[in-house]
């Protein structure tokens, strides 16, 4: 199971009714697997959930299960504690019960208890989700999705192969946004560094409508409980923190020393934010965004990756549909493979098939005409085999055209 996270903050707005140890005993009473760090009377939280929205929670058993929802998570704590504010990813979504105590609550807070995962666009600067500067992207989206990358951004890219995606390096050190082309569920990973190297490089990684931030200041810890609870702490220690985005690392890429990688993710002493990066994208195997595409393509870093160019609507429709008869998009590789080894790599065969179908249709409609019995129906039928037959042929040239267009070079294709 994908497990995400989500951050918010539980603010104790009277803490003679409601204590810090009142917090973590409703976490270990629940079994609610969370970490968190306390700056005076805000607990800022950090939870596991699984792609239902629902909290990962420690059975008596000792395995990990989903629990209750993030609304009844809410609804729950808001009932078991008084006077404090839940909120979840910036969003105010409860007040505890508030009949007591001295502190006034805000009239605007929203007691909806509703949960909105809303997806926060990278251009967004309050959002901070990449550095301005350089970045190095990793993505799962299939190849001919990325080829309409360019145009969505207006500045040529690389891209690369890697185990089980692609690499993208913008040229220009033009941004890349989560939100300028469709993701569904795929996974988008950003890894940016400003030129000044003075600010933290950020990780970032979109997964399922959430992104997902590393700045090197991460500062949550387990809930005492979890310390007393192996499988719990366990959990939290693949799955929180330098955990999740060493796994989000390892759905795209083959990592040669996992726990190098999170060595480096955890640590505090960084002496200059590029020679961090440039750790990481080594054990990685990636280019690193301390150099820019053009520095790293005059280095010879690029020169096994392909340049995708801005693109009119026509010739970028031609080009997706190119890469997905190659095998490198959404459709079934499988379906493409039997349509190219028909259509492409036998044009004989396609033509032979032409003809024969052409000479039916002649015949049908030349044997109907010298009986003078051309009904509508039997002169339909041989128009169709002749107009199929030659579609058939002009749609295989086509795509022969269009798979040399893009100099593909797996065997397959011929």
């Amino acid at each position: 199971m994908q497990w995400l996270r989500i951050t918010g903050e539980i603010i104790l707005l009277d803490p003679r009714l409601t204590s810090h140890d009142d917090i973590e005993d409703f976490f270990d009473r629940e079994g609610i697997i969370a970490r968190r760090y306390i700056d005076g009377d805000t607990w800022n939280i950090e939870l596991p959930i699984s792609e239902k929205n629902a909290l990962a929670i420690v059975c008596t058993d000792g395995n990990i299960r989903e629990g209750m929802s993030i609304h009844a998570f809410v609804k729950k704590i808001s009932e078991s504690l008084r006077k404090i504010q839940v909120n979840l990813d910036h969003s105010v979504v409860a007040w505890g019960q508030i009949d007591i105590g001295k502190v006034d609550v805000e009239d605007e807070g929203d007691t909806s208890l509703s949960y909105s995962k809303e997806v926060k666009s990278f251009n967004d600067n309050e959002s901070h989700y990449y550095v301005d500067g350089s970045m190095v992207c990793l993505s799962d989206v299939v190849l001919a999705k990325l080829t309409q990358l360019p145009s969505y951004i207006d500045a040529p890219v690389y891209v690369g192969d890697i185990s089980r995606g692609h690499v993208v390096v913008p040229m220009n050190n033009t941004p890349i946004s989560v939100d300028v082309h469709e993701l569904n569920e795929n996974m988008w990973i950003t890894l940016s560094i400003a030129h000044d190297a003075k600010q933290p490089p950020l990780i970032s990684v979109y997964l399922h409508g959430c992104v997902h931030v590393w700045n090197w200041n991460y500062l949550y810890t387990n809930c005492t409980w979890m310390d007393r609870n192996g499988p719990a702490a366990q959990f939290a220690h693949e799955h929180m923190g330098a955990g999740f985005f060493c796994s989000a690392f390892s759905s795209l890429l083959d990592v040669s020393d996992p726990q190098k990688l999170r060595a480096l993710l955890e640590t505090k002493d960084i002496k200059s934010a590029h020679l961090i990066m440039d750790d990481v994208c080594s054990l990685l195997n990636i280019p690193s965004p301390t150099n820019d595409a053009e520095q790293l393509s005059a280095r010879g870093v690029l020169e096994n990756f392909q340049v995708f160019v801005p693109q009119d609507f026509t010739d970028r429709l031609k080009t997706t549909i190119a890469y997905e008869v190659s095998g490198e998009g959404s459709g079934s590789s499988r379906m493409w493979k039997w349509y190219r080894r028909f259509y492409v790599e036998h044009p004989l065969l396609v033509s032979v098939m032409t003809t024969g179908h052409i000479a039916t249709g002649a015949f049908v409609l030349a044997r109907r005409v010298r009986k003078n019995k051309h009904t509508a129906l039997s002169l339909m039928a041989g128009i169709s085999l002749i107009v199929s037959a030659l579609v058939q042929a002009s749609t295989a040239v086509w795509v022969r055209s269009l798979l040399k267009s893009i100099h593909h070079n797996d065997d397959d294709l011929s």
